[in-house]
């Protein structure tokens, strides 16, 4: 089964090497797709994964956000699963890969997320509909439908993860959730400061309304 991996970066110069050698190395990805939005020595980073068969970089000054990145990648992607990945991981490995994939190769489930180790046992017992972990594996069928869904308007926050998650609910859709132990992310507060504090509350503004629009719809 083919397994592409989609890292939507922005300004990840501290992280974003780590993260795509990680990938690379794994068994269960066949190709990785950085879409990369930053300003930063980022794209300079990236360079030296070029010359790989299964890496591909797609550089663009014109920041769409998260949603909107992946958007991008997904056209290049024609069949088999998407495994979805932030950029400001610390303490990704390959196990983690294989913790999210597998379930969708082995049950019946259609999308595996995963919840990072900051957030301990609480992640696992949230709310499925409120799990907005990036690190998460799903059909390219699934994921495609659900991005047409997704007007330019509303990209900002977790709006993707939201999407995702409400589609799979309200089809009945089996969803599995693995803790990834030992990974984090660099919160945006600490990579940006105020900056990424004003940037943090906007994206749980937009997804509390998106996800209140979701709950109404059905």
């Amino acid at each position: 089964m083919q397994v592409t991996a989609i890292v939507p970066s922005y300004n990840e110069e501290k992280t974003i090497v780590e993260v795509v050698r990680t990938l690379v190395a794994s068994t269960y990805i066949t190709k990785v797709i950085v879409v990369d939005e930053s300003t930063d020595n980022t794209p300079k980073l990236l360079e030296q994964f070029k010359e790989l068969d299964n890496f591909r970089l797609i550089h663009t000054i014109n920041r769409r956000g998260k949603t909107g990145a992946i958007k991008r990648a997904v056209k290049l992607i024609e069949k088999g699963i998407v495994f979805l990945c932030d950029a400001d991981l610390v303490g990704f490995k390959t196990d983690h890969i294989q913790d999210i994939v597998t379930p969708l190769l082995t049950s019946d489930c259609k999308m595996s997320i995963g919840t990072r180790d900051q957030y301990g046992s609480i992640g696992i017992k949230i709310k499925k509909d409120w799990a907005v972990g990036g690190e998460r594996a799903m059909y390219q069928n699934l994921l495609k439908e659900v991005l047409n869904k997704i007007p330019d308007s509303i990209e900002a926050g977790y709006s993707l993860e939201l999407s995702l998650n409400k589609y799979c609910e309200f089809n009945n859709l089996n969803i599995a959730k693995v803790q990834l132990d030992g990974m984090h992310h660099i919160h945006n507060i600490s990579k940006w400061g105020k900056k990424g504090f004003f940037e943090y509350l906007k994206q749980w503004i937009s997804t509390i309304s998106l996800r209140k629009k979701l709950n109404g719809k059905h």
